[in-house]
């Protein structure tokens, strides 16, 4: 141990104070943010009894505030994720307990959406949703799996395989309604085997192809390298094009493309081949063959 005497203590604790005083500087220049999810929620009640649709009438919002109010991810990228989900319920109540049956459509608005037809759950008028990782809910393990589904995805643009952590916690959420929801266990294999899939090697090159088309957005669009973002989009294209040459393609490359032909045609439509790239675009995507062909070059 090496002890400090008057005048080496008055440095000691200056010098401290300096670095101290510049690592504040520096946090405050450059903040980080958490990433968070924002959702959209809409209930239609139409099929409910009117005595279940009085019960049922805040719903809505309690999933928003449960949503909204929750710290899902902790991450340096900043910004929002949106998370849609939208519920048409019916009445399955027993006794006393009021039991909904309910078709949900989650999505992110952009290049994911799971239609569920298999929900159940309970709930009671004025309930109070709150999260804990190890009690099981009928509803808000059904709806943690739906965030943690969503998150999956939007992270795997961010790095490759990003999203490997979030499809793992909607793993876990699976097997808890496996084995833990009794009577509303109904949906709960299929949940479990969807994720299973998404974690799976033949589901890899997809994810991966995401990871370099985003990167390459992000070239293009927030460090000013358009050639090199258009590289890498390029690459993304190639990974596409032998994704649908496979015997049995992935229609998920289709959907893909169809999300985000827009964002190609602002990325190409300056190329000096943008007669070839558009050409090529049409071979991958010709669904939107027409949209593609007013930008060939005479």
């Amino acid at each position: 141990m090496v002890f400090l005497n008057g005048k080496n203590k008055a440095i000691f604790w200056k010098c401290y104070s300096l670095v101290v005083t510049t690592l504040f500087i520096i946090i405050l220049q450059f903040p980080i943010f958490a990433q968070k999810v924002v959702s959209k929620i809409t209930v239609e009640l139409k099929n409910l009894p009117e005595e279940r649709q009085i019960e049922t009438a805040e719903l809505g919002q309690a999933l928003t505030h449960y949503i909204n109010s929750h710290n899902w991810v902790e991450d340096d990228q900043g910004g929002e994720i949106t998370f849609n989900m939208q519920m048409v319920l019916s009445d399955m109540s027993v006794g006393g307990e009021s039991r909904y049956r309910a078709n949900i459509l989650i999505s992110n608005e952009q290049d994911v959406q799971f239609f569920d037809r298999r929900c159940r759950f309970a709930y009671q008028k004025n309930e109070t949703l709150s999260h804990n990782a190890t009690q099981i809910n009928s509803l808000t393990t059904l709806v943690d799996y739906y965030v943690y589904f969503i998150l999956g995805h939007e992270f795997d643009k961010f790095s490759e395989y990003g999203g490997t952590q979030y499809f793992r916690l909607a793993q876990q959420r699976a097997e808890q309604g496996r084995f833990g929801l009794g009577q509303f266990i109904e949906g709960w294999d299929q949940r479990e085997e969807e994720v299973r899939k998404l974690l799976g090697e033949e589901n890899r090159p997809f994810r991966k192809m995401k990871d370099v088309f985003f990167y390459g957005i992000f070239l293009f669009d927030d460090k000013g390298e358009p050639e090199k973002g258009i590289e890498y989009v390029s690459h993304a294209l190639k990974m596409i094009e032998e994704g649908l040459k496979k015997p049995d393609p992935d229609e998920r490359y289709k959907k893909f493309l169809g999300a985000y032909f827009n964002k190609l045609i602002q990325l190409f439509q300056n190329s000096k081949d943008k007669s070839e790239i558009f050409e090529r675009l049409i071979r991958i995507d010709p669904d939107h063959e027409a949209t593609y062909k007013q930008y060939i070059a005479d």
